[in-house]
């Protein structure tokens, strides 16, 4: 009987160590198929996405901000803006991604950077990574390129100096109109 009792607390505490293994694999998967899932989403936008650690290294970084760099993925990963961009550039992103690690907070900033694509001006929106408990793991970003969008302000604001100047030289001839 004693034999019987102890064999069936055997059975029933393997059954548990492998409904617990079970319960942790299926855990896993799902957390893998969300990381999946998320990269799918950060390579399908096309704008840059990207995560860094404490110290400026790219610890993700999805394949528009590869190609906006200028680089594969592969030579980002762990590379910090020193080696990426020219050392003025290097130096302004490095100075918002710190400003946002003091802060502690999400902050938006344009940055004009120069890729393969020549000097293009992005809204970069930048905020603390953090982990389950709270403590900062580094920093993420999402940048917009905005270059388009800046050019077609310049230009509407120049055809709206232009009209300016033709209504004010309309106005002119008209008060010498009126005053001959």
């Amino acid at each position: 009987a004693l034999f019987l009792v102890g064999g069936g607390l055997v059975l029933v505490r393997a059954r548990r160590n492998a409904a617990a293994s079970q319960a942790l694999r299926d855990q896993q998967e799902e957390r893998l198929r969300s990381l999946m899932l998320m990269q799918a989403l950060a390579d399908g936008s096309s704008d840059a996405i990207f995560a860094k650690d404490t110290e400026g290294r790219y610890l993700l970084c999805n394949r528009e901000a590869a190609r906006l760099i200028g680089q594969p993925v592969e030579r980002v990963l762990g590379a910090d803006d020193r080696l990426l961009f020219p050392p003025q550039e290097a130096a302004a992103i490095m100075a918002n991604d710190a400003a946002v690690l003091e802060l502690g907070s999400p902050r938006t900033y344009e940055e004009k950077l120069t890729t393969p694509d020549g000097t293009r001006l992005f809204l970069a929106t930048k905020g603390p990574l953090r982990d389950v408990h709270g403590q900062v793991l580094g920093m993420f970003g999402i940048s917009r390129d905005v270059t388009g969008l800046f050019r077609a302000n310049e230009e509407l604001e120049q055809h709206r100096h232009r009209l300016q100047e033709l209504v004010d030289e309309r106005t002119a001839q008209l008060r010498q109109l009126n005053e001959s």
